[in-house]
């Protein structure tokens, strides 16, 4: 069917999800690598070794611009979320998570 959205485990070992046009193509739709440490979308890693696209200095841009810096705890402008695997923080401030109320 045109247009249908597909998830499929790709010959060498990546996940593949895209429109049923993109499965199978080079560089089409978004991959996760095998080894589970690159994510790419249409050719440009964007997350992971080599990132391409996204942040210069981090893997991701979550929002106008604003990098996730990952293993930096940084309280400057250029950067935002930072984990030191027991706590998440934003510019250096403890993001405190819980339960929100219906």
């Amino acid at each position: 069917m045109e247009g249908q959205w597909n998830i499929v485990n790709t010959p060498d070992g990546q996940l593949q999800i895209g429109v049923n046009t993109q499965i199978g193509q080079r560089n089409q739709g978004l991959l996760i690598s095998a080894d589970g440490n690159t994510l790419t979308f249409n050719g440009s890693v964007i997350a992971g070794a080599g990132a391409t696209n996204g942040a210069s200095n981090g893997s991701v841009n979550y929002s106008a611009g604003n990098p996730i810096l990952w293993g930096v705890n940084s309280v400057g402008t250029e950067g935002g979320f930072y984990s030191d695997g027991a706590k998440i923080y934003w510019r250096a401030k403890p993001v405190t998570l819980g339960a929100v109320p219906p």
